[in-house]
């Protein structure tokens, strides 16, 4: 039987900082958790509403998945793959 997680379980897990929201509703995450989870200038964040707050994780860029299947197929097979695809719309 599998015991759920209490919030103790996450006491570890879990960094507790402060930051100020601006008038205009900026808020600065600080730096310390924008290099654990390599938040850079520009990176996109999804903001959740939750019952217990919000709820912010970064939109990971599609630029950074590129290559992530390289030497998974060789040339033959995508080429037939995608003939197959194109095949399937016409």
């Amino acid at each position: 039987m599998r015991r759920r997680r209490s919030e103790q379980d996450f006491a570890v897990e879990t960094s507790v900082l402060e930051t100020t929201v601006t008038r205009k509703g900026q808020v600065t995450i600080p730096a310390p958790l924008r290099k654990k989870y390599n938040i850079l200038e520009g990176t996109k964040i999804q903001v959740t509403g939750t019952p217990s707050g919000l709820l912010f994780k970064p939109i990971p860029d599609m630029n950074d998945w590129a290559g992530a299947d390289a030497g998974k197929y060789t040339y033959q097979e995508m080429t037939r793959k995608l003939d197959q695809l194109r095949a399937r719309r016409r």
